[in-house]
């Protein structure tokens, strides 16, 4: 029996916790969160590592698995055999009980429950870990389900397996699964899939738009829109009113040309799909509130390296949409062959931030990755 004995983490679990870790990757964990005991912390380490290691792991006493009194470190037939009458008692009284010299399951849930619902007023709609114990996950299983702590035991909770909760903005939470292995766990991270970046590639007038429209048209949560294009002119201001319309009054709208990855930023979260139309027009406009300066210098860089950050630690799925305007004549004068440079490279670096990679031929989609 081992409840706040301070064993050390085995070699299994070590491994287990790198298995969690991996499942994990693509999932932007906001900070993990362990009790004071090794088992847990180190547990809590090990994830954090293999996921990021700027993740930071914070440890809370209160979460702390339950002190067994005495009873610590013995099997059950030994406390039988020693401890028959006080076995006897908390067999009749499991939660109240602790004639043992440690703590009854009560008195663990009055400081386990504060613990947690603390945990997640510190970060609302954050991806979090938190690696406890099998008393401490039963108690948070229960107070979620509303259920009687009278039947906490039908709980089961498996060495190395992890539980997944969505807590929503009323502060009421879904247990969504529960023991899931690492394997089982990377299926139901991919299976709900509650953040992605898609690049959407392709010609003038290859249909990248639309489809780009089509496929996030389909999400059930807020949409926003951001429009990198300003009107220079009448034909240009005709195209913004037509597209506008196109997209309908489901879509906010949020017209900026040069700082997207504010309002990715900003506006991301797991209820909210950004689709970017385009990032060939913020190329443009980039070169164009520059074309003064030397553009090769770290300017371009750090916008770029800021809209990468910005997709990385998007909280809900990113829809962007780009030209391919590599594959035509070399251009005839410097500002645009800087320009074509510009735009193949910063597809690439979408290219390999992005989840999944789409290109329009003729109207057609071709998954690329």
């Amino acid at each position: 029996v081992i409840g706040s004995l301070d064993v050390p983490l085995n070699h299994k679990g070590m491994n287990q916790m790198v298995g969690v870790g991996m499942a994990l990757r693509k999932s932007h964990i906001h900070a993990v969160y362990t009790s004071c005991l090794k088992r847990s912390h180190d547990s809590g380490a090990i994830i954090a590592e293999v996921i990021d290691s700027s993740i930071p792991v914070r440890t809370i006493a209160e979460l702390n698995e339950a002190d067994l009194g005495e009873w610590e470190g013995l099997t059950y037939p030994v406390i039988m055999e020693n401890h028959g009458p006080q076995f006897e008692q908390w067999l009749n009284d499991m939660l109240g009980f602790k004639g043992h010299g440690g703590e009854s399951i009560q008195g663990v849930y009055k400081r386990v429950v504060p613990a947690f619902e603390k945990i997640v007023k510190l970060n609302p709609g954050e991806n979090i870990v938190i690696v406890l114990h099998g008393l401490v996950n039963r108690l948070i299983i229960a107070y979620i389900l509303q259920m009687k702590t009278e039947n906490l035991f039908s709980i089961e909770q498996t060495r190395g397996g992890t539980n997944i909760i969505d807590i929503y903005k009323d502060g009421k939470g879904v247990v969504k699964a529960l023991n899931l292995m690492s394997k089982q766990l990377s299926e139901q991270v991919c299976e709900e899939e509650p953040r992605y970046t898609h690049l959407v590639v392709g010609g003038a007038k290859s249909g990248k738009s639309t489809y780009a429209l089509l496929h996030g048209g389909k999400w059930n949560g807020e949409k926003i829109f951001i429009a990198t294009a300003e009107a220079g002119d009448d034909e240009m201001d005709e195209r913004v009113t037509r597209h506008q319309q196109e997209r309908g009054s489901d879509w906010i709208t949020c017209e900026e040309p040069l700082d997207i990855a504010k309002i990715i930023s900003s506006r991301s979260d797991s209820n909210t799909l950004i689709l970017v139309d385009c990032l060939t027009m913020w190329i443009n406009n980039l070169l164009m509130a520059k074309e003064n300066r030397e553009f090769v210098a770290d300017d371009w860089h750090e916008d770029v390296l800021r809209l990468k950050h910005a997709l990385e630690k998007a909280r809900g799925p990113v829809i962007l949409v780009s030209n391919e305007v590599g594959q035509g004549i070399v251009p005839a004068n410097a500002m645009a062959r800087k320009f074509r440079d510009m735009q193949g490279r910063l597809n690439q670096i979408m290219g390999e931030v992005a989840d999944r990679v789409t290109m329009l031929v003729a109207g057609v989609p071709v998954n690329i990755k």
